[in-house]
């Protein structure tokens, strides 16, 4: 979800009619509620070491993650179909790979098939949220 539109190989791939596959995991369980602002402790210890996290405010990320939750559910139901359905409503993007480790995340990105587009605010509200930098977050 980070990956910029204007990089390079976006408009390569856009003058060849070519797809593109990009690998974007779930964060080391950030994105999937296994971490989340009550155990900030223990996965800043856990994944000091991390790439993104060297890079990035781990709890910008976490709290970016709670305003996601706050909005959308705290359910994977309601967070995870959310976050597909964003990235599903990107332009270009024809097709998602979710990973998963539970059943209960399984349920939830299959109930994403069926569920309408996100609205425009919504996709406004996650673009702005989980933005790369982080920086301003909404309350």
């Amino acid at each position: 979800m980070w990956n910029r539109q204007d990089e390079p190989q976006f408009h390569a791939a856009a003058r060849r009619d070519e797809a593109i596959v990009i690998m974007a995991p779930l964060l080391s369980g950030v994105m999937t509620g296994r971490w989340d602002l009550s155990n900030a402790d223990e996965f800043r210890t856990k994944y000091a070491g991390h790439w993104w996290f060297k890079e990035h405010d781990m709890d910008k990320t976490l709290q970016a993650m709670d305003c996601m939750r706050k909005r959308f559910g705290d359910s994977q139901q309601g967070f995870l179909s959310a976050i597909l359905r964003y990235c599903l409503g990107l332009p270009g993007v024809v097709s998602v790979l979710p990973g998963f480790s539970t059943l209960e995340q399984v349920e939830s990105l299959a109930a994403a098939v069926d569920a309408p587009p996100l609205s425009a605010e919504e996709m406004a509200f996650i673009r702005e949220t989980l933005r790369e930098d982080l920086t301003l977050l909404k309350r």
